[in-house]
């Protein structure tokens, strides 16, 4: 079926159906399986090409770890664990992430402009085909088992339909 969703919805059902043999429960066989099976391909080509279109930089990786590694050097996890310490602890922390921010600035700037680049496509939406299944083909299992109906259902936009699945149309 020729549907119009956001990449976000191609992305988040990538990494949804990836991992199907978790996320479904019962035996996911015959038309249904294959419905599946060719819904994660199409949407895999999307994250394929997304994470293509924005990789990482290694340089932004080097960042957050020296970053992160300052608070947890001082046992920090939380802004309230940061207020609670002494003042001299705090401006100790504070300018020692101040410097390691100054001397990644570029990369800090270049990450930035990526991820509202990144979110914008996000929103944008796109025309795909891919197979519908009625809610009762498939059964979703574990505690957050709604949240991903949710996004499968994707307000009645999604490949879970109400109404009967239909095959692609050529």
């Amino acid at each position: 079926m020729r549907m119009t969703v956001k990449h976000s919805y191609l992305i988040q059902l990538a990494n949804i159906l990836a991992n199907s043999a978790r996320i479904f429960t019962g035996d996911c066989q015959g038309s249904v399986a294959y419905k599946v099976y060719m819904n994660r391909n199409t949407a895999k080509t999307y994250l394929d090409g997304f994470i293509q279109a924005f990789p990482e930089d290694p340089k932004w990786f080097e960042y957050t770890q020296k970053h992160d590694s300052v608070y947890a050097e001082a046992n920090v996890q939380t802004a309230a664990e940061l207020a609670a310490l002494p003042q001299e602890k705090q401006a100790e922390i504070t300018e020692a992430v101040a410097k390691i921010d100054a001397e990644y600035k570029d990369v800090i700037e270049k990450n930035r402009a990526m991820e509202a680049e990144r979110r914008k496509t996000l929103e944008e939406m796109v025309e795909v085909d891919l197979y519908t299944v009625k809610p009762t083909d498939i059964h979703i299992k574990g505690e957050n088992s709604w949240e991903i109906w949710e996004i499968l259902y994707n307000d009645g936009n999604g490949i879970i339909r109400d109404d009967e699945a239909k095959p692609m149309e050529a």
